[in-house]
């Protein structure tokens, strides 16, 4: 394999492998990003959910009249709330 480097115009020896490098911390750095946004993506999606369960849980307590009916309301939406986080 030297002596096929050697036939090769213009490879330096000191370049062997500066392929591998390259294409490698390319990937680490692809990689990387893919991570961050697959993060970004999943905090996202755990925020609008916690919104939307505390959202739900707003409207559904403010249908009832009375106080009474409120606190069951409330209470048997909190639990409903906890089950879903």
């Amino acid at each position: 394999m030297a002596d096929a480097d050697r036939a090769r115009p213009g490879r330096r020896p000191a370049q062997r492998g500066s392929g591998v490098l390259g294409t490698t911390l390319g990937l680490f750095v692809f990689l990387l990003t893919m991570f961050a946004a697959v993060q970004v993506a999943y905090a996202l999606y755990a925020r609008s959910m916690l919104t939307n369960a505390a959202h739900d849980a707003a409207r559904h307590v403010a249908g009832y009249g009375t106080a009474g009916d409120r606190d069951a309301a409330r209470a048997r939406e909190a639990a409903a709330f906890s089950d879903r986080v």
